[in-house]
C-alpha cells in the first residue's frame, strides 16, 4: 500500500452508516451475455427477467428511493432505469460514458458510475444531471466504484490490479496493492467497515476499514467472482462470472451455500432491493423462500408491483386478508386505511422488528384509520371502524362499490405464532 496508514485513517474513518441496509428484499443480477436483468427471491428462485433491445452487456445494478432498478449497459453506453414492473422509464447518456460498468450511490443521493476504458468516474445528481467526471493517470480500466460513508471513493482497476482511493472532494489519495488483487471487480462493505473485493483470480479479498489486508477466501468455490453485495445480516452474496452460479459467505469467509443462477447468462453485478418504500408496498411478511408475500388482497388481487389497482365507483369492492408465513389460522390482525397514495416520505419502520408500514401508524405520529382490529389493543393501535377480523378473513365487502371517486391505501399487521405482528403488503385502490 503506497500511503501511510495514519493518512488512510484520516481519510477513510469508519462512519455511523454502514453499507449493509437495514432491510433487504429481492435480488437483482445483471446478465452480461443474455443482455437482461433477473429478479430473484432471496433463496435464488427466479421470479422474472426484464430488459430492452438496448440492454446490451449490462454490468452495474442499483436501486433508487422508489425501488426502481438502475442498470449500466457497457455495450450501449447508457444507464437505464426500470420501474418495479420491469418497464423502462428513463435512459441517461453522456459523452464521457463510453463503457459503463459499476454504479454506487452517495449518502447525499448522488450517483457514481464507473467507466471501464478510459478509466473514469462520472458523478450525477439524484435526478441524473451530470456533475463531474473524475480521471487520473494512475487509473486504468475501472470495474467498480464504491462510496464510503464520508463520501470518499474506492475504485477497482482491472489493468493495474489495484484499488484507487479518492477523497470526498475527488482528490487522488492512494493506490491499494496486494497480490490477491487480480483483475478486481466489485467492492462491498460490512457493518464493521471491512471491505470485500471480488477478483478475477478466483477469490474474495478482505481488507479492514483502512484497507489493510486481512484474508482471502472462496478459492475452489468461486472461479471468477464478480458482483458482491452484503445484506442486513452481513451475509455476502457473490456472483460467479464463469459458471452462472451465486455463492454466499459469512464475513469470515465460511461458505453458507450456493444456487444456480437461472434466467441469465454470465451474471455480473448484483443489488438488493433496499428501498423502504418498495419494501413497505411488498410487505414485510416473507414466504419460505424469503420473498415478500402478497397476503392482503383487493378483489382477489394485490395490484401491480407497487400494489396499485383501479376500480370504478360502482364496481364491487372486497378486501381479503390471507395468512402470511409464520401465522396460524385465527391470527389477530390490525388493518389500517388512509386516504391518498403513500410516498417515500410517509414510509415508517415500525418498532420491535414488525416491518415497514407505508404510512405512519398512530403510535409513531401518523393518523390512518383502523378498518378492523382483532388484536385487542385499541389504546395502542387505534379504535376500529369495522368489526374485528381474524386472518384469514374478509376485511371489507361492498358489493355496490365505494360509490364515489377516492384513492385509498390499505395495509395490515398480522400476529405471527410466537412472535410480534408483521406488516403485510399495501394495496392502493384508485376508484375513479
Amino acid at each position: 500500500m503506497s500511503i501511510a496508514a495514519a493518512s488512510l485513517l484520516a481519510v477513510f474513518a469508519v462512519g455511523d452508516t454502514p453499507l449493509p441496509p437495514s432491510h433487504t428484499g429481492l435480488l437483482y443480477v445483471s446478465g452480461f451475455s443474455s443482455s437482461n436483468v433477473v429478479e430473484l427471491a432471496p433463496d435464488g428462485t427466479l421470479l422474472r427477467t426484464f430488459g430492452t433491445s438496448s440492454t446490451v452487456q449490462p454490468r452495474g445494478v442499483a436501486v433508487d428511493d422508489l425501488g426502481n432498478v438502475i442498470v449500466v449497459c457497457q455495450a450501449t453506453d447508457r444507464i437505464q432505469i426500470f420501474d418495479l414492473n420491469g418497464l423502462l422509464i428513463q435512459e441517461i447518456t453522456h459523452t464521457d460514458l463510453t463503457s459503463g460498468t459499476g454504479i454506487s450511490r452517495a449518502a447525499n443521493g448522488n450517483w457514481l458510475v464507473a467507466n471501464f476504458f478510459p478509466g473514469a468516474i462520472l458523478e450525477f445528481t439524484s435526478d441524473w444531471q451530470h456533475l463531474s467526471t473524475t480521471t487520473n493517470a494512475a487509473m486504468g480500466a475501472v470495474n467498480c466504484v464504491a462510496v464510503e460513508p464520508d463520501g470518499s471513493l474506492s475504485v477497482t482497476d482491472a489493468f493495474n490490479a489495484s484499488v484507487h482511493l479518492f477523497s470526498a472532494t475527488r482528490e487522488y489519495v492512494a493506490e491499494v496493492d496486494h497480490p490477491t488483487l487480480i483483475s478486481p471487480m466489485s467492492i462491498a462493505r460490512d457493518s464493521t467497515g471491512a471491505h470485500y473485493v471480488s477478483n478475477g483470480g478466483g477469490l474474495v479479498s478482505k481488507f479492514d476499514a483502512t484497507w489493510n489486508f486481512m484474508m482471502s477466501f472462496g478459492q475452489g468455490l468461486v472461479s471468477q467472482p464478480q458482483g458482491i453485495v452484503i445484506d442486513e445480516h452481513d451475509v455476502l452474496t457473490v456472483t460467479n462470472f464463469s459458471s452462472s452460479s451465486v455463492h454466499r459467505f459469512d464475513t469470515q469467509g465460511n461458505p453458507l451455500g450456493s444456487f444456480t443462477l437461472l434466467g441469465a447468462q454470465v451474471g455480473r453485478n448484483a443489488a438488493w432491493q433496499t428501498s423502504p418504500f418498495a419494501l413497505a408496498m411488498a410487505g414485510s411478511a416473507r414466504d419460505a423462500s424469503g420473498a415478500p408475500e402478497r397476503s392482503l388482497l383487493v378483489n382477489g388481487s394485490s395490484g401491480d408491483a407497487l400494489g396499485r389497482m383501479t376500480l370504478s365507483p360502482s364496481e364491487a369492492l372486497s378486501i381479503e386478508l390471507d395468512l402470511p408465513h409464520g401465522a396460524t389460522a385465527g391470527a389477530g390482525a390490525v388493518v389500517y386505511s388512509w386516504i391518498g397514495e403513500p410516498t417515500t416520505d410517509t414510509t415508517r419502520d415500525l418498532p420491535f422488528g414488525m416491518g415497514l408500514l407505508s404510512q405512519p401508524a398512530p403510535f409513531v405520529g401518523g393518523s390512518p384509520s383502523i378498518l378492523t382490529n382483532s388484536v385487542g389493543r385499541e389504546d395502542y393501535f387505534g379504535v376500529s371502524a369495522a368489526p374485528p377480523v381474524f386472518a384469514p378473513g374478509t376485511v371489507l365487502d361492498l358489493p355496490g362499490g365505494a360509490r364515489r371517486p377516492i384513492t385509498l391505501t390499505v395495509q395490515a399487521l398480522v400476529q405471527r405464532a410466537d412472535a410480534l405482528p408483521v406488516t403485510t403488503n399495501a394495496v392502493v385502490i384508485h376508484i375513479q
